[in-house]
């Protein structure tokens, strides 16, 4: 019996013992786990990258840096960010490779896959097949102490025997990757470099100055829809029986360019100011009446700024012209059906707004509020005494929508 509890409490104590040595175990296991894998050299270079930029030690972190740029074992990687390179070279003095860099990103950027297989490399392309290191603070590290030591970086590549141009990048590269981004720093960047594009037209670097240093906008007017309201006064002799009437319209247009095409259904209504006699019926003044136009037109605007234009318009459409006639029946008869045109303007002020994201790399739309003022001469295929030409005026208000890209 003392045996069998014996051997109990030396199991119970081993047990123990066992369980307080598993973590301590597998933190061995951990700490001695050795990968040789690309990823794993490339996150450990990185950490030294870190180590001795911060000791001061350039001449090493130059060295590191050719290695991982350099060596073939890393094709299909990005061992360094391209804005971590850009700064690394500028403390290393290596202009030319730093030039050579930029025409690396270019050649990325012209790759067009022609089968890709997820979202990533349909949004990506080329970019989203490269295999990237693990998120560290090399950047970080970088870009505060090339803030701080900006002016040093910036004597060391102007007293470099560099063309104007190229001291002229650098300067670019020096602002765009040392700072934080903001609106006001991309603005004055971007007028760096809408000075670049135009000095240097044609030089290799232009398509990534224009992607990653100027940001500019093309906006294009897309499609606007109104409410307008206004009146429509009849001519002779159709105003000799009948009052100005109230008109209402719907409208909606597509700019193309400098032109519109545009579409409306709308009325009018009013009544009769004096008796109207057709095939001897009589109608006695004060009947109501309607009249609905459906159309289509064009226009072309003759001014062209960015929020004002000025069409003159040229339309087509169908009138039905109709009386009340639930009193009488026979006073179907009044009713009139015909085809009609219209020559006008449209005068039309579009108010501005911002962008969900006004520095927004990808299309996006927004919408603004517009008036308008339209006149327009109704003229009728068939018209007598009861339907005729008639001026048409309105006021509108309405949205209109725009759709913007990056000027590249």
């Amino acid at each position: 019996m003392k045996n069998i509890i014996a051997i109990t409490i030396i199991l119970f104590v081993f047990t123990l013992l066992e369980i307080n040595a598993q973590p301590d175990d597998m933190r061995d296991r951990i700490l001695n786990y050795q990968s040789t894998s690309q990823l794993e050299i490339i996150n450990r270079s990185r950490r030294m990258i870190i180590d001795k930029f911060q000791e001061g030690d350039i001449k090493t972190v130059e060295e590191i840096t050719n290695y991982l740029l350099n060596d073939k074992s890393f094709e299909g990687y990005i061992p360094l960010h391209f804005s971590e390179r850009f700064l690394i070279l500028l403390w290393t003095r290596e202009y030319t490779e730093l030039f050579r860099q930029i025409r690396i990103v270019d050649s990325i950027n012209n790759i067009q896959l022609q089968d890709p297989k997820n979202l990533d490399e349909k949004i990506f392309g080329m970019w989203a097949r490269y295999i990237y290191p693990a998120k560290d603070f090399l950047y970080d590290t970088l870009k505060s102490k090339s803030r701080n030591s900006a002016n040093y970086l910036r004597n060391e590549f102007n007293k470099a025997p560099l063309t104007r141009q190229e001291k002229d990048l650098l300067e670019m590269v020096l602002i765009r990757f040392s700072n934080e981004h903001s609106a006001e720093l991309q603005d004055s960047l971007s007028t760096l470099a809408e000075a670049y594009i135009q000095n240097y037209p044609g030089d290799i670097t232009l398509p990534y100055v224009r992607q990653v240093f100027r940001v500019r906008f093309i906006e294009k007017k897309t499609s606007s829809m109104s409410l307008f309201i206004g009146s429509n006064t009849p001519t002779a002799p159709m105003s000799d029986n009948f009052n100005d009437m109230f008109s209402f319209s719907l409208d909606f247009k597509l700019y193309v360019a400098r032109s519109i095409i545009f579409g409306s259904f709308g009325g009018c209504i009013g009544s009769n100011k004096s008796v109207i006699e057709d095939n001897g019926i009589s109608l006695q003044s004060g009947y109501s009446f309607s009249l609905l136009r459906i159309l289509a037109g064009y226009g072309y605007d003759i001014i062209n700024s960015k929020n004002f234009s000025l069409y003159p318009t040229v339309d087509i459409g169908y009138t039905w012209f109709n009386l009340d006639s639930s009193k009488q029946y026979s006073l179907e008869n009044f009713d009139r059906k015909s085809f009609s045109y219209s020559p006008g303007f449209i005068l039309e002020y579009r108010f501005s707004a911002k962008y969900p994201d006004i520095y927004s790399y990808y299309p996006n739309s927004f919408f603004g509020f517009l008036i308008s003022f339209n006149y327009n001469y109704l003229m009728h295929s068939n018209t007598d005494h009861i339907l005729g030409n008639m001026h048409r005026f309105g006021i509108g208000l309405g949205m209109h929508f725009k759709r913007r890209y990056r000027d590249l």
